[in-house]
C-alpha cells in the first residue's frame, strides 16, 4: 500500500480515475468559454490621427508607427509614382507626438524643410511632402 491510500482510503484511487477525464473537460470548458467572450466583442480599431490627401481624402494612422509608401502592404497606401515603396515613417511617442523619419534615400519634407537622419516632429496642420505629392496631417 503507499501513503496516498493510507491517508485518503479508497477515495484518493477514485479521485485519481475521474480526473483523467475531469481535468481535460474542464480545460476545453475554460477554452470555449474564452473563445466565446474574445468573439462577442467587436474590435473598433483605435484612429490616432488622419492624413489628409488631396480629393479631400482621409487616411486613419492607427498604429503607433505608420509607414506611408507606395507599396500594398504600407500602413498608409499612396499609389503616386513620385512615393518610394516604404517612403516615409511616422512613430507616434507615449505623449502623443509624432515624428517623421525618412526611410532609405526618399526624399521627404515637412513644412518645405527636408526631414533630418533623426527624424523632424510632425504637429497639427503641418504639409508632409513625399516626393512630388503633399498629403496634411491632422491629429
Amino acid at each position: 500500500m503507499d501513503i496516498t491510500s493510507l491517508i485518503f482510503g479508497d477515495s484518493a484511487r477514485v479521485l485519481a480515475q475521474y480526473s483523467r477525464y475531469l481535468a481535460p473537460l474542464l480545460a476545453v470548458l475554460i477554452l470555449e468559454r474564452c473563445v466565446r467572450s474574445m468573439l462577442s466583442e467587436r474590435y473598433e480599431p483605435e484612429t490616432w490621427a488622419y492624413l489628409y490627401l488631396p480629393g479631400e481624402i482621409m487616411v486613419p494612422l492607427r498604429h503607433w508607427e505608420c509607414i506611408i509608401g507606395r507599396s500594398k502592404s504600407a500602413d498608409c497606401y499612396i499609389g503616386a509614382p513620385t512615393v518610394t515603396r516604404t517612403h516615409t515613417c511616422l512613430i507616434r511617442s507615449a505623449r502623443g507626438d509624432w515624428t517623421a523619419y525618412n526611410l532609405g534615400r526618399a526624399v521627404s519634407q515637412i513644412n518645405g524643410k527636408d526631414i533630418p537622419t533623426g527624424g523632424a516632429p510632425i504637429a497639427d496642420a503641418d504639409v508632409l511632402t513625399l516626393g512630388a505629392f503633399r498629403p496634411a496631417s491632422r491629429t
